[in-house]
């Protein structure tokens, strides 16, 4: 009897925590639109691509970025823009 409860509540609220995480990133977006650089976790959780994509990226030249120290930054304007 639990089980089948459980089940009915996890179809209900799996689809409902996927939506909270699509909007959680929609508002990570929004927000980092205010900053002036991003760090590369942001910048590739911005263009929705990992890490390792986005240093790829910058190296090869698809998007300008600055050092800060052994840091790449990124502007999101240089990012939108691509």
């Amino acid at each position: 009897m639990m089980t089948a409860i459980q089940d009915e509540l996890a179809k209900v609220i799996e689809p409902l925590f996927k939506k909270i995480d699509k909007l959680s990133l929609k508002i990570d977006q929004i927000e980092n639109k205010n900053k002036k650089l991003l760090t590369t976790r942001e910048a590739a959780r911005y263009l929705g691509v990992c890490e390792k994509t986005m240093r790829s990226y910058a190296k090869n030249g698809k998007y300008n970025f600055v050092r800060n120290g052994s840091h790449m930054k990124f502007k999101v304007s240089d990012l939108e823009n691509k």
